[in-house]
Parts: structure tokens; C-alpha cells; sequence
């Protein structure tokens, strides 16, 4: 009855032997694991032998996950070794860095294991970006998908957005996306994601609104008479403005701007704040209290998180003045402490609608000072999350953040669940520390042993 079968670094291992071996095994055997074999030098890693092609009379097999993470081989091996499985459901290639694939690679495994739903090529070197979008394009019924340290860019990215409908768990973890409004396209329209690892990607939030908000203009066009003269100049009815497309406001689209992937149970997002590539108008469109509020606000939607880390780096300017602290600002950040005081930790809609409220007033100068971004503070927005009643674990560990007493003891009373939080160190939050030490032990920090 065994279900299992791991020959991970074989040297030794002939073809007659394996071959032996499963077909005694057949009727129980699912999975089999040849990680780390060199079969372009292995006795039976020629591709003539057992890695026949399905038009050769060979006695096919119902192993179902096949793990080849470490291989040196060829394409063709990998495609005849297919050939034998034809009930394949998972294929694991991760780290196998003597394996160059081309882009007729999906749509040959396609063919081979029509059942194919779950693909692992993280750390694969030699696969490009139009590969890997022509191999999730092959599998329209891809639901797992990992890819972390690949050439994964924009384009396999558009393939999971238009083809990629049942994807549950998707890694691309320091991978080459650049376009941030694939990101936010994804975010809409992957209705069935529970998992996405996506940190390391920069992705710039004022092009993610601008996709939302259908308000991109390429720099040529930001002087040019059309687009822009519909839109308003000033920030705040700009947002506005664009605030009412999001939700079903255009007719014939379903929550156009707003994420749709609610059945999200872990969240790792790397957001950014850059003008670099944004055009005078969309600056003013999306200010950085702008942006933050936007992410706070999507996160809010995603009522089924159990793990959330999202943050990135201190805001960015275009020189050097732009990391001045700003005076005014600080007196801001004072008076804006004073006024929190009155804000009351609740559940209760109305109140975080209120907070909404407060926030949208607001009038900070991010631009203009060396800011936090995701901060986590309940002056920032925190307490528009308070949605997140199934939430676990918070991750700060990538992302500056600026958690206090206040800020925990909000976290205790809105996320009942919580029982961990990740990169809250006793020198950069000590009073914070101590008070969760003290009246919330259960919840674990990474200083605890």
C-alpha cells in the first residue's frame, strides 16, 4: 500500500530497476520524488530507456505528484518522462538549474497530463517570462502555482489574470513584474486566490489607483487636451471622484477597482510609494495619504485573512530635499495623537465609517517629509481594518512600522484571533512589547524564546 516513493539523489539507480519497481507499485503509488539526479550523465537518464515517448508500448503509470526540484536533464526527458504519467496532477521542477525550456513546453505537458493542476518551478534559472506565460496559459485549469526567484514578469502575469481564473495559491516572490497595474488587475479579478506571495515586487500603489480609478495617461499625453481636461485638479475630488467607480459604479462591470478576491487567507504584498513614473497629474490625483488609505481599504474587504504582512520601504522622493522632515507636518502628526484619544476602539461599523470620515480630511504633506508608509498606527487608518476578525498573525518584519500601546491594545480588542505578531522587537517597540508581555502572553513574539 505504499503511496510514496522518494529516490532523491540517486547515482545508481538503472532504468530496469525503476521500471521494476513501479509497476510492482503501480496499483497504490501517487507520488515519486527524483529530486537532485543528474540524469543528463544518470544510467537511465538518456530518455531512451524508461523516459519513453507515449508512442512507444510502455506501460503507463498513475502516479499523480511528480517532484524533479534539482535535476539536470533535458527538455525532451522531462517531456518523455511525462509521456508515462498521464494521471499527473502536480509537477514540481524548482531549482533545477541545467534544464532550459522553451515556450512549447506548456502546451506539450498540456497534452501529456491533461490533469496537470499544480506547477513549482521556483528558482528555475533557465525558463523566460514568455515561457512561463505560454505554460499557465496550457493550463487553464491551473490552481497552484509557484514561481519564487524566476523570470516570472508582465506577461505571465496577464496570463494568470486572463487564464488563471481557478488559481488558489500563487508564489511570485522576487520575481520581474513591473507593471503594477497587473497587480491590481489580479488583485480584481482572481476570484478563487487563498494564498498570494507576491513580496519583493515594489508594487507602486499610484499606478494600482490609476488602474482602478481608469485614470492612467501615459506621460506624452499628461499635457495634451482630452483625458486630463475631464479631470479636476485637486487631489481631493479627484479621489472622490474616482471613489465612486469602485464598487459597481459603472455600469456593465462588477466592482470594477475593488479586489475580488475575498477567500484570501494569507496576504504577503510588498507596496511601494514612487512618482517616478507617474505623470504630474496622477500625483495630485494620489497623494500618499491617498495610497495608504486605498490599501487599508482593500485589505479591509478581505474578511477571511488568517496571515497578513504588507509594508515596504519609507516614502521616496525624486531628491534629496524630499527626505526632509517637514516641521508643519510633525505639529500635524501631534495634533492628529490629541484627536485620537477620542477614537474608541470598535467593531461597530458606523465608527469605522466615522474614522474613514476623519482620515479622508486629513491634509498630510507625505510628499514633503520622510513618512511612514503601511505603518500600522491607528493615526494612519489602522482602525479600518478592523474587519479582519479571522486574522492570526501580523507580519511586520518587512516594513517600518509605528506600533504602540495604543496600537496593540486595539489589535486585542478588534482581531480576537490574533496570536501572533512577527517583527515586533522590544528595542524599536518596547512599551508596546511589554504591555502584550504583560496582559496578552498568548500572543507570540519573535523576541520570545
Amino acid at each position: 500500500m505504499l503511496r510514496r516513493l522518494a529516490l532523491d539523489e540517486n547515482k545508481t539507480l538503472e532504468a530496469k530497476t525503476l521500471e521494476t519497481l513501479l509497476s510492482r507499485l503501480n496499483p497504490t503509488l501517487q507520488e515519486l520524488s527524483l529530486k537532485s539526479t543528474f540524469f543528463i550523465k544518470h544510467p537511465f537518464g538518456s530518455g531512451e530507456e524508461f523516459a519513453a515517448s507515449a508512442d512507444n508500448a510502455k506501460e503507463l503509470y498513475g502516479i499523480q505528484s511528480l517532484c524533479m526540484d534539482g535535476v539536470a536533464c533535458s527538455q525532451d526527458f522531462l517531456l518523455h518522462l511525462a509521456s508515462r504519467f498521464p494521471s499527473l496532477t502536480h509537477f514540481s521542477l524548482g531549482d533545477s538549474a541545467e534544464v532550459y525550456i522553451d515556450d512549447k513546453f506548456g502546451e506539450n505537458m498540456a497534452r501529456l497530463c491533461p490533469q496537470l493542476k499544480s506547477i513549482d518551478i521556483s528558482f528555475l534559472d533557465n525558463m523566460d517570462d514568455e515561457s512561463i506565460a505560454g505554460l499557465i496559459r496550457a493550463l487553464p485549469r491551473l490552481q497552484k502555482f509557484r514561481a519564487a526567484e524566476t523570470m516570472f514578469g508582465d506577461k505571465s502575469l496577464e496570463a494568470i489574470v486572463e487564464d488563471g481564473r481557478d488559481l488558489s495559491i500563487l508564489d511570485i516572490n522576487t520575481t520581474y513584474v513591473t507593471h503594477s497595474s497587473g497587480v491590481q488587475r489580479l488583485l480584481e479579478r482572481s476570484g478563487a486566490l487563498t494564498k498570494l506571495d507576491a513580496w519583493e515586487l515594489s508594487v507602486n500603489v499610484p499606478e494600482m489607483m490609476s488602474e482602478a480609478y481608469r485614470t492612467r495617461v501615459s506621460s506624452t499625453e499628461s499635457g495634451a487636451v482630452g483625458v486630463e481636461d475631464s479631470i479636476v485638479a485637486s487631489a481631493t475630488t479627484l479621489h472622490s471622484r474616482a471613489s465612486m467607480l469602485t464598487p459597481g459604479g459603472i455600469s456593465g462591470e462588477h466592482t470594477r477597482g475593488v479586489w475580488g478576491c475575498t477567500g484570501l487567507e494569507s496576504l504577503v504584498l510588498g507596496v511601494d510609494y514612487s512618482t517616478d513614473d507617474l505623470t504630474e497629474q496622477e500625483c495630485k490625483l494620489y497623494p500618499p495619504s491617498k495610497a495608504r488609505h486605498f490599501i487599508y481599504e482593500q485589505i479591509s474587504r478581505l474578511t477571511n485573512l488568517r496571515y497578513l504582512a504588507v509594508g515596504g520601504a519609507v516614502l521616496r522622493g525624486n531628491d534629496e530635499d524630499s527626505f526632509q522632515e517637514d516641521e508643519d507636518s510633525e505639529d500635524q502628526d501631534d495634533n492628529d495623537d490629541e484627536e485620537d484619544e477620542d477614537w474608541t476602539p470598535s467593531t461597530d461599523k458606523s465608527s469605522v465609517a466615522k474614522l474613514q470620515k476623519k482620515m479622508a480630511k486629513l491634509e498630510v504633506i507625505d510628499q514633503d517629509s520622510n513618512s511612514l508608509w503601511i505603518e500600522f498606527s491607528l493615526r494612519s487608518g489602522l482602525a479600518i481594518l478592523a474587519p479582519l476578525k479571522e486574522l492570526r498573525c501580523l507580519s511586520v518584519n518587512q516594513g517600518a512600522h509605528a506600533i504602540g500601546v495604543r496600537e496593540v491594545e486595539w489589535m486585542c480588542q478588534n482581531w480576537p484571533r490574533l496570536r501572533s505578531i512577527e517583527g515586533l522587537y522590544e528595542d524599536d517597540a518596547e512599551e508596546a512589547v511589554a504591555w502584550l508581555r504583560k496582559h496578552r502572553p498568548d500572543i507570540e513574539l519573535e523576541d520570545d524564546d
